[in-house]
């Protein structure tokens, strides 16, 4: 979608903003859901289902459909659409690629917080620590090292 709303000169900048908002977000929900989990399991996953369903109606609500840069034929998504992403070689690899990384990346994480905890010894709030710190460093230094590597 950032895509379809900036222009191709402001994009590079567009996406740097999406990334530190991603690790912003990254920053403060570690740091937030190692407190609650050190307090209560449950009461992170009833949070986490809150928090998930009020963003859903959000988005619902007020989302609207954004300008294309590209006109389409249909405005109607079908399941057929995901296949025929093949056709498009490059972005049929790109999206390959992605869901490999995204899968693996969701089970490091997921496995190296249980042996952080689990054998490390390290405590849930300190693990969101460690990953709040991770998130930061991103949002400080994604836009300099961004501009500076342009």
């Amino acid at each position: 979608m950032v895509a379809d709303v900036v222009k191709k000169e402001q994009r590079i900048s567009a996406f740097t903003l999406l990334r530190i908002a991603d690790n912003l977000g990254w920053a403060i929900g570690p740091a937030l859901g190692g407190f609650i989990a050190h307090q209560s399991y449950a009461a992170l996953f009833i949070l986490a289902g809150v928090v998930s369903f009020c963003s859903g109606l959000f988005f619902l609500i007020a989302l609207k459909d954004v300008p294309r840069t590209q006109v389409e034929n249909s405005n109607q998504f079908k399941l057929a659409d995901i296949f025929s992403l093949r056709q498009d070689g490059k972005l049929y690899q790109h999206c390959l690629i992605s869901f490999i990384l995204f899968l693996a990346v969701a089970q490091l994480i997921a496995t190296l917080s249980v042996y952080s905890v689990d054998t490390i010894g390290i405590t849930r709030a300190e693990l969101g620590t460690l990953y709040a710190i991770n998130g930061l460093l991103v949002v400080f230094l994604q836009f300099p090292i961004s501009s500076l590597l342009k």
